[in-house]
């Protein structure tokens, strides 16, 4: 039970380090259209339809 605990604490934490910097990406492809990060903007949507499709 404490490796299950010390992994979901480790994946929350990472989660916010990766949220937080998706979300940058985001504001910076918004605000400066021309120098946005395109391939890691694809592969974020990409992620989300296989994801998407694994639970239905």
């Amino acid at each position: 039970m404490m490796t299950t605990g010390l992994r979901a604490s480790e994946t929350m934490a990472a989660s916010g380090s990766v949220i937080s910097a998706r979300m940058g990406i985001m504001g910076n492809a918004a605000c400066c259209p021309a120098e946005g990060d395109y391939a890691e903007l694809t592969g974020m949507a990409v992620e989300k339809v296989v994801a998407t499709s694994k639970v239905s």
